[in-house]
């Protein structure tokens, strides 16, 4: 399929309406296994909510203040558009910018939207954790390097410990690639 540059507006849109609710961060499934349950302990888990958190947390307020930035450009720039004073030239910038920024929008929305998603993910295991002092924390950090230290010695890190977080043994390891690999012949078949 070949796009004309008149088809980029409906492809956007399409594309747009179509990964929206598709995660582009992290996803449920990545937040409870290579997040919560790659943290070894109870306490560790707590951390790695509570860094997890600032980040969405973080990136939410840092859209929040970027689209009150989009609104004033935007201000600004309608007025340059409506005053007597501004060149053909500015008023022709000032519509373009206009319309970048608001086209941005949409790509902030979907920013917004996923941080919100991670963070309920995030803040739901929070509210069903204890709270730990620094120093219940630290009491747990003997515990969470012993079976860090202990699964590395065992050869368990990278791919083996993230099925290890899973609750997959790595030893069913083959035959699930060959069952994907069945399936993905199958899918090229379909095409």
């Amino acid at each position: 399929m070949n796009l004309k540059e008149s088809d980029l507006g409906k492809v956007i849109e399409e594309y747009d309406k179509a990964f929206f609710d598709i995660p582009f961060g992290n996803s449920a499934f990545q937040i409870e296994n290579f997040i919560i349950n790659a943290a070894h302990t109870p306490e560790r888990a707590y951390r790695a909510i509570g860094l997890a958190m600032r980040a969405k947390i973080q990136a939410l307020k840092e859209a929040y203040y970027n689209l009150k930035k989009q609104e004033v450009d935007i201000e600004e720039l309608q007025e340059k558009l409506n005053a007597n004073w501004t060149t053909k030239w500015e008023k022709k910038r000032a519509a373009i910018e206009i319309e970048q920024k608001q086209e941005m929008r949409a790509d902030t929305r979907k920013l917004i939207n996923d941080a919100l998603a991670e963070l309920s993910v995030l803040y739901a295991v929070f509210k069903e954790m204890p709270r730990y002092t620094r120093k219940q924390f630290e009491a747990g950090e003997h515990e969470h390097f012993r079976i860090r230290l202990t699964k590395q010695a065992l050869g368990l890190n990278g791919p083996l410990e993230s099925l290890d977080n899973m609750g997959e043994s790595p030893s069913n390891l083959d035959r699930r690639v060959v069952s994907g690999t069945k399936l993905l012949d199958e899918l090229k078949l379909i095409e």
